[in-house]
């Protein structure tokens, strides 16, 4: 029996930093980049779409309103998921374990991001099981993300 290996994506497996979004979006237009993380993560839209609870469309439309902007899609998509940066060690350790270990995937993640991370990290598909937040409707801590993934 191959031993079970739970690894979590952001911050673990590729680091990310959200700043790098605001201050694209403050770039663009002409927004303080603290502004844009205040009013898109502090007040919960971020987390909405994490958790699968906003379409794309209605996140843009979400951030649009609270940054008081017509966001276009395409923009936000691509500021929004220029975040990540890759690790070489990790993605080699994960192809190492791949082989002789039943890997896990878990991650607190939107649709938008986590295309990227499969165009950009192909090491991610040693994962045969993933557990997204933006799928399960569920975030870490919540104990039922731990619950799914010993399943």
């Amino acid at each position: 029996m191959k031993p079970f290996i739970a690894f979590d994506l952001g911050n673990v497996l590729i680091p990310f930093d959200h700043m790098k979004a605001c201050r694209a979006l403050g770039a663009i237009y002409s927004l303080d980049p603290q502004y844009v993380y205040e009013r898109i993560f502090e007040c919960g839209i971020a987390q909405a779409f994490d958790l699968g609870n906003l379409s794309p469309s209605d996140f843009t439309q979400e951030c649009s309103d609270a940054l008081n902007v017509n966001l276009n899609e395409h923009e936000l998509v691509d500021a929004w998921s220029d975040i990540f940066t890759p690790d070489p060690e990790m993605e080699k350790l994960v192809e190492e374990l791949a082989d002789n270990a039943d890997l896990c995937l878990i991650s607190n993640t939107n649709c938008w991001h986590y295309n990227l991370v499969l165009r950009n990290f192909p090491f991610v598909e040693n994962f045969p099981r993933k557990l997204l937040s933006y799928k399960i409707h569920k975030m870490k801590p919540d104990p039922e993300v731990f619950r799914l993934a010993l399943r």
